[in-house]
Order: C-alpha cells, then sequence, then structure tokens
C-alpha cells in the first residue's frame, strides 16, 4: 500500500510541475503578444487541472480567466466572442460540476469583459 500511495503522491506533484509550467508559458506568450499560444497554454492548464486537488481550484480559474483573456486580445473578432464568453460563464459560475468560483476571479472576469469596459479591454 506505501509504495501505491507514494506512486499517487509521485503523479500529483508531476502534474503540479506540468500545470506550472504550462500557466507559466501561456503568461510568456501573452506577454510576448502571442495571444493564441497563450490561450492554449491556459486552456491546457485550465483542462487538465479539472481532476487535480480541491486546493488547486484556484488555479483551475485562473488559468481559464487567463484563457479568456488571451484571447479577448487576439485582435481576432471570432475569437474576441469566444474570450468574451468564457470570461461570461466564469463570472456567471454556471459549471457546478467544478468548484465555486472565487471571488477575485469573479471581479477580474466582469471587469475585463466587453460589456463592462464598453468594448474595450
Amino acid at each position: 500500500m506505501a509504495s501505491a500511495a507514494a506512486a499517487v503522491d509521485a503523479s500529483r506533484a508531476a502534474d503540479s510541475v506540468l500545470l506550472d509550467a504550462l500557466f507559466c508559458l501561456g503568461i510568456l506568450a501573452l506577454q510576448r503578444g502571442r495571444t493564441g499560444d497563450a490561450a492554449e497554454h491556459f486552456r491546457l492548464a485550465f483542462e487538465r487541472s479539472r481532476g487535480a486537488a480541491p486546493e488547486r481550484a484556484q488555479f483551475l480559474w485562473s488559468a481559464r480567466l487567463h484563457e479568456g483573456i488571451a484571447l479577448a486580445r487576439s485582435g481576432n473578432t471570432a475569437d474576441a466572442d469566444r474570450g468574451d464568453r468564457i470570461l461570461r460563464s466564469i463570472a456567471d459560475g454556471v459549471d457546478t460540476s467544478l468548484p465555486p468560483v472565487p471571488t477575485d476571479i469573479v471581479s477580474r472576469a466582469l471587469s475585463t469583459t466587453r460589456t463592462q469596459t464598453g468594448g474595450r479591454r
């Protein structure tokens, strides 16, 4: 049993490192104006963290928020619309299969949507 528990712990640690790396790559791409790459890194981080431990909820929603922001900044109308939908879904908290969205993430999503900013970000 001890070896199985150790294997699970090692797997969680590896997943945590991977998630952190994806998020960091997303931030780097976003800072360099590579919004498509950034959105993809954040999407992957979000998808991979869906089954993560509950204490990773802040990370899960931060990855989703940044995916929406990256898409919203893309300059492509379809991507910007998709980013806006992601941001609204975060603010609405409609996905009950996931942990609740932290208040600070909801606030940031609301302040970033096009409706709230008059079409500007």
